[in-house]
């Protein structure tokens, strides 16, 4: 379970003026109700969220299933902290956009460390993480870890 001081540290507020989207920003605990890919939950409220600074393979595409079921068993039915970014809280598609922590830690990072995501990141959402994540990839691609051994690795867009 989510520490309890993480709890306590949580707030909600609104996102800024210029967003005209009813979005949190801030941060939430809740639970996952499914996992609908390798970056995209759902949420038990029936929001869909997109996590923050990495990329997943599509249905079909080298290590699509091992994505989401690595998101599945870090998240799915568990409480998880959301972080939202304070620049953009909802994409063009009307998904939240959120970091997201589970008890194992941070999910980008777990993915993208294990070859199974690209850092990648629409600025200015994710900026703040975008070089650790970076990082974690290079590891990945010089280990061959996940995606990155596939005959065809993607095309990581930045």
């Amino acid at each position: 379970m989510i520490r309890t001081c993480v709890l306590l540290a949580a707030v909600s507020v609104r996102c800024g003026e210029t967003d005209t989207r009813e979005a949190p920003c801030g941060s939430d605990l809740v639970v996952v109700s499914r996992v609908l890919d390798g970056d995209t939950v759902e949420l038990t409220d029936g929001r869909h969220v997109r996590v923050i600074g990495i990329d997943a393979p599509e249905t079909g595409e080298c290590y699509a299933d091992e994505a989401t079921e690595y998101l599945r068993s870090l998240v799915e039915g568990q409480p998880v902290m959301l972080r939202y970014d304070e620049a953009t809280c909802v994409d063009r598609y009307g998904r939240t956009l959120a970091h997201i922590a589970s008890d194992d830690g941070d999910v980008a990072e777990l993915q993208v460390l294990r070859g199974l995501a690209c850092a990648y990141a629409v600025p200015p959402a994710g900026d703040d993480v975008m070089a650790t994540l970076q990082e974690y990839e290079w590891d990945a691609r010089a280990d061959n870890r996940g995606l990155w051994s596939c005959a065809k690795p993607p095309e990581c867009t930045r």
